[in-house]
């Protein structure tokens, strides 16, 4: 549950930071009296973009990697099961695992949505749908 608490912050962050910047930026090219000290502060403001980029994109990479493990793990289980014995002392604990995984797939969760690639794809999607709306009004 701490993971999913500090996730959720991160991601609230990250996006917050990429609206703020997108916005920032789109600002200072279509204003015709920009001033140097714009130019620094989208420097920066995108400085940080850059910075929070690779922690965001690890912190959706992992679950969907452990989704994926869950997934290969199950296959691998059900394997064994076909080629082990039912008398075989392992066969009942590789049993029950399989059942566990089948039934409940590992995924990361904070309970108000699930950590994957759909996430980041609705992320970038608002954002890009406020820069269209942002362009409309210029």
């Amino acid at each position: 549950m701490m993971f999913a608490i500090n996730t959720v912050i991160y991601i609230t962050h990250f996006a917050f930071l990429l609206i703020f910047s997108v916005f920032s930026t789109f600002s200072y090219f279509m204003r015709i009296d920009s001033t140097e000290n714009d130019l620094i502060f989208n420097f920066i403001s995108l400085s940080w973009i850059f910075y929070y980029s690779p922690i965001f994109i690890f912190a959706i990479v992992v679950p969907c990697w452990i989704k994926s493990e869950g997934k290969k793990t199950s296959i691998l289980f059900q394997k064994i099961l076909i080629t082990q014995r039912r008398k075989d002392n392992i066969y009942g604990k590789v049993h029950l695992a399989t059942l566990q995984l089948n039934h409940r797939r590992p995924l990361m969760s904070c309970g108000l949505f699930v950590i994957d690639w759909k996430l980041l794809m609705t992320i970038i999607g608002s954002i890009f749908s406020y820069l269209i709306i942002l362009m409309q009004f210029e």
